[in-house]
This record gives structure tokens, sequence and C-alpha cells, in this order.
């Protein structure tokens, strides 16, 4: 069994309504629709990588243990350490995210959690109640 590192980019803002939101992607978009991003190329490169994203990288299958899709259990996604393109583009991402506000932290870990979804690039995993 091969054993890998797992690689995750989080991220968050806070709007200013007051509106708390997670995830790179969301909180990238989030910058880009705001018109936050001040710099044209910035906001061009951002799109570009979405559509990167997009053609090279598969959406999971399942993201739920459960059947009844409690918003605790929903399942994170993590690259492979082996997957160098993909965390490189997410930098360059990470980047242009933290230049304009979003506050991003890179964290790896050795068990993600309960893998319900996994390709050549990355998993999905429930996190470990403890």
């Amino acid at each position: 069994m091969i054993s890998y590192m797992y690689v995750r980019f989080n991220a968050e803002i806070t709007t200013p309504e007051g509106e708390r939101l997670f995830g790179i992607f969301k909180v990238s978009q989030y910058l880009s629709d705001a018109h936050l991003i001040t710099d044209p190329d910035d906001d061009d490169r951002l799109w570009q990588l979405f559509e990167w994203f997009n053609k090279y990288l598969s959406l999971p299958t399942k993201s739920h243990r459960s059947k009844n899709h409690d918003q605790d259990s929903k399942a994170l996604a993590w690259f492979k350490d082996t997957s160098t393109v993909h965390i490189s583009v997410m930098h360059e991402i990470s980047d242009i995210t933290q230049r304009y506000g979003g506050v991003v932290d890179f964290v790896t870990t050795e068990k993600p959690g309960y893998i319900l979804y996994e390709d050549d690039y990355q998993v999905f995993a429930e996190p470990f109640k403890d």
C-alpha cells in the first residue's frame, strides 16, 4: 500500500456583511465576484486557474459517509503529495487570494480521515472525530 502525505489549502474570509466564507475556491471566487481583485491580470489569471482545475481534476462521486448528509460529516478535499502540478496551481490561487484579503493556511497530514473518494490526484475524506 502506498503511503501519502496529504495536502490541503484552508481558506476563509469575512465579508463586509459579516458572512464567513470557507474554502479556497469559494473565497477566491468571492474576491473576484465582489471586484476586490483590483489587478485585472490577477483576476484573469484566477479564472484561468479555475478553468484548469475544471479540466484536470474530477469531482468526487461521494462526499458523505452517511445518507443523512449531516453538515458535520462533510468530506474535505486533500491532494496527494505526488500531485505536484495541482499543488503548484493551488499555490498560485493561494497567492492571489492572500494578496486581496483571503486568509489561507497550508495543511498537511498522513491521516485525512475516512476516505470516501480517491483518484490519482486527490482524496475526499471525512475527518476522524478525534
